[in-house]
């Protein structure tokens, strides 16, 4: 067994008539499993007797094809396997070690690779003054768009290129224009809050020539003669989201993708085009 949690099974977590190898990594809130003690890729204890702190609200759709367990915020799970012993995903298709850890970061014991947004919007107005306090979602894509500096005048944390925006409001955010395309490796989501991005029946609502995560977010009344939500070339992943009342002129009311198109648990009030070949058809879930 490695990089596996074992926890709360009433009569015990391991009944051993033959040895079982201890791969590493491992976590058992019990001493069944004879693992031991060992430490985490940060220090963390591992092994027998562990609290794995997973979430108190159990299965849950996290994203992804199956109901996962999600981990709390001090789990020591968390950043506890070496990335040489990192799977590339977890159980829901979310890539191993995840973005803010950077290129040398450790990944997570378990289905379950914990997410933290490095940038997080606190607004729901889209100003783009520099220095107001406020850190809205296009200054936070323009930080993204521009690692290692703060395009906010302090409003915003700095991007690294690989980053994940994520929200301390809800409520719709409605742009005075497109925002700005998203050029690096980025995630949108929209997990913990109710956001909805939209266009005011004037704007396309989003561009993408990088590699693009909408996770949990509604994207309306955008309005451009291809691609009204959002228009991609390059790499898009969208996840437990909705595309509603997105006007268009010719081709890809709510997305238009000439790159990498992959979907799950995607809502559509209108027609999906990839490389201008029909892909979901009106209302498809």
């Amino acid at each position: 067994m490695t990089n596996t949690i074992f926890a709360n099974n009433p009569a015990g977590n391991c009944g051993l008539d033959s040895a079982l190898t201890n791969g590493g990594c491992n976590i058992s809130d019990d001493a069944s499993c004879g693992f031991g003690s060992s430490t985490g890729a940060k220090g963390q204890t591992l092994g027998d007797n562990v609290n794995a702190l997973l979430s108190t609200a159990g299965l849950q759709n996290n994203s992804g094809p199956t109901q996962t367990i999600a981990l709390q915020s001090n789990s020591p799970a968390i950043d506890a396997v070496p990335k040489s012993q990192c799977p590339t995903t977890d159980q829901r298709g979310f890539a191993r070690p995840d973005p803010e850890d950077g290129p040398a970061g450790a990944c997570d014991v378990g289905a379950y690779e914990y997410y933290q947004p490095n940038i997080t919007v606190n607004t729901l107005s889209d100003t783009s003054t520099s220095g107001n306090g406020l850190c809205s979602l296009r200054k936070a894509i323009n930080n993204a768009n521009s690692p290692t500096t703060d395009t906010t005048g302090g409003d915003c944390a700095v991007g690294t290129g690989n980053d994940i925006i994520g929200f301390s409001v809800s409520g719709t955010i409605t742009i005075g224009s497109g925002l700005p395309t998203v050029a690096n490796t980025l995630t949108i989501d929209g997990t913990t809050q109710n956001i909805t991005i939209d266009g005011a029946g004037l704007y396309q609502v989003m561009q993408n020539t990088g590699s693009l995560v909408l996770d949990h977010l509604t994207i309306s009344h955008g309005n451009a003669s291809y691609g009204a939500g959002i228009s991609s070339s390059g790499s898009l992943t969208i996840k437990n989201s909705t595309f509603s009342n997105n006007g268009f002129a010719y081709q890809g009311g709510g997305v238009l993708s000439t790159g990498t198109l992959l979907s799950s648990q995607v809502r559509l009030q209108v027609t999906v085009l990839t490389a201008g070949v029909p892909l979901t058809t009106t209302s498809a879930r």
